[in-house]
């Protein structure tokens, strides 16, 4: 299979059956190797999907996230398209590598952010950043979304629906529970949970992140002010001012309205040696 033959099948209203097939006769592993471990057993409770002639693998997943996908992308534009389903066809890629087992079955710790990675590599040899970049976003944040519905600060909530590949992460999302099947033979699962989280957080909050409502060089003094105070030789690590900036912006998201709030909230965390902020080196 070619890179053209592969695109001209991704663009038609249906191209299950032949992308299954590609899967099963190798063809398609010729094109993206690395979608190939795929075929191993998923050996995971809550992925007991099927397939004809990949039961039980984590390919059986992906076709059922795959078709999903197609039914739903089947009015979009071109690009979009293309998007949805290369994102489908390609968020589990990390799963063979981060696979570990406990209690008698496997799991799949850091997937996305491994199959992320796994995903620019393939893809950018293909595609324009305009597909590559939505994919790959959308590949690493798939978990992500599914917690979206246990979220209860709003700043994680907030980060993830104003990601400006939003629309590709949440799309994936529901494909990717839409495709997901504890019980051979269980119904389609329910994604209300899902979308009424999401419309729950836009309502709440705007879609677009405000502007900071502080400068870096005031959390860089902020910072300097109590390395200064600090009695120790101890040197913060590289990435204490980008962690310090990070965390303010979250107390902005999470409802501070001014850098006052913000930079007393941001001291009592220095002073309290916060490892998400403090780290040697």
């Amino acid at each position: 299979m070619t890179i053209l033959e592969f695109k001209d099948l991704m663009y038609l209203d249906w191209p299950v059956e032949k992308i299954s097939r590609a899967v099963l006769n190798r063809e398609l592993f010729q094109l993206f190797p690395g979608l190939e471990p795929m075929l191993q057993p998923h050996n995971n409770p809550y992925h007991q999907e099927t397939w004809p002639e990949l039961d039980g693998t984590i390919w059986a997943h992906v076709m059922n996230v795959f078709a999903h996908a197609c039914i739903r992308s089947k009015d979009d534009p071109p690009q979009d398209k293309m998007i949805h389903r290369l994102a489908s066809l390609f968020h589990d890629i990390g799963k063979p590598s981060c696979r570990k087992e406990k209690n008698g079955h496997d799991i799949f710790l850091l997937h996305d952010t491994v199959g992320a990675s796994m995903t620019r590599n393939i893809l950018e040899e293909y595609f324009s950043p305009d597909i590559v970049d939505p994919v790959v976003e959308a590949v690493r944040k798939h978990m992500n979304i599914h917690d979206l519905p246990k979220i209860k600060v709003a700043h994680k909530a907030r980060r993830l629906l104003g990601n400006p590949h939003s629309e590709y992460i949440i799309e994936l999302g529901i494909c990717d529970t839409k495709g997901t099947h504890n019980e051979v033979g269980s119904p389609e699962p329910d994604c209300s949970n899902l979308i009424n989280s999401i419309s729950k957080w836009n309502q709440d909050y705007p879609v677009m992140l405000p502007d900071p409502v502080f400068s870096k060089e005031e959390v860089v003094n902020v910072c300097l002010e109590w390395i200064m105070k600090k009695e120790t030789s101890e040197v913060p690590d590289q990435g204490f001012f980008d962690r310090a900036f990070h965390m303010a912006y979250n107390d902005q998201l999470d409802g501070y309205d001014n850098w006052n709030g913000i930079r007393s909230h941001l001291k009592s965390l220095l002073k309290g040696g916060s490892k998400k902020i403090v780290a040697t080196k």
